[in-house]
């Protein structure tokens, strides 16, 4: 029986099997740390199925110009500051089926990358998606049609499609943005 919770969300550094070139569609072999970049959402049970999901490298002396170096003063780790510096792979995000396979009996939660450094992360994130190194995700399957994407599972802010500009604008600006066009 698993034992994955449905209270992840955008932002979150979670452990995952990520797929490899060689090997798409199916669990890669080391247990990755990931960053949350949006999550698939049944509609009838609120339940996730599926998971957005970026690299983090801890092989900060390989940092491309589309990269991002997520420093250990961004991350929160309970109250605590992380203990290393992670390289964001901003090229490929990839859709994870939410089971056991891809994360694990229960999710492995390293920490939360704090709210301050999501314009800089989106940024970076645009730009390995333009560059010519950006990549299909190696997951599985593509978003169900009968799914819907959103930052947690408890948002009202629904979307038919994944965005990365819908899912790592930070909320506060997202608010500032509606209440200031009116």
């Amino acid at each position: 029986m698993s034992t994955l919770t449905n209270s992840i969300s955008t932002g979150d550094i979670i452990g995952a099997y990520v797929p490899k070139f060689d090997r798409p569609g199916q669990p890669g072999h080391i247990f990755r740390n990931t960053l949350v970049v949006g999550l698939e959402v049944s509609p009838e049970d609120r339940h996730i199925v599926g998971v957005y999901v970026t690299r983090l490298s801890e092989r900060t002396h390989l940092v491309k110009s589309w990269d991002y170096l997520l420093r250990q003063n961004l991350i929160d780790r309970n109250g605590q500051t992380g203990e290393r510096d992670f390289v964001l792979r901003t090229p490929r995000v990839d859709l994870l089926p939410f089971t056991e396979d891809f994360f694990g009996s229960e999710v492995f939660f390293y920490g939360k990358v704090k709210l301050e450094s999501f314009p800089k992360i989106l940024e970076k994130m645009i730009e390995g998606q333009n560059s010519p190194f950006n990549t299909e995700s190696l997951g599985p399957y593509p978003k169900q049609a009968e799914t819907f994407v959103c930052s947690d599972v408890g948002s009202e802010n629904a979307k038919d499609y994944f965005s990365t500009e819908d899912l790592l604008t930070p909320e506060k600006q997202q608010h500032q943005k509606k209440y200031s066009a009116h």
